[in-house]
This record gives structure tokens, sequence and C-alpha cells, in this order.
């Protein structure tokens, strides 16, 4: 089993690499789909509330 994987052992940025991708992708388009719903929009950060904050 050992002598397999080591064949694979100059893959391994690569692997990370595309691990990385995968997984922030599959967060934001998760975190995409929930903010659609009404419920996870207080979490996520689309406020259905409207603030008017005046600075000057």
């Amino acid at each position: 089993l050992y002598e397999y994987f080591l064949n694979f052992a100059d893959l391994t940025f690569v692997f990370i690499a595309i691990s990385l991708l995968y997984t922030l992708g599959i967060c934001i388009g998760i975190g995409l789909f929930l903010r659609e719903f009404r419920i996870f929009r207080f979490a996520i950060g689309k406020q259905p509330y409207n603030l008017n904050i005046q600075l000057s």
C-alpha cells in the first residue's frame, strides 16, 4: 500500500490545491443557496431589514 501511494508523492501540492478549491467552491455554493431562504439571511448577511445610518 505504501509503495502504491509513494507514486503520488509528487502530486501532493496539486492535490492540496484542488482540495482547497473544491472545498471553497462547495462552501460558497451552499452559502449562496442558503442565502435565498429567509431564515438564513440573518446569519449569512443578506438582511431583510433596512438600516439608515448617516455618518454626517
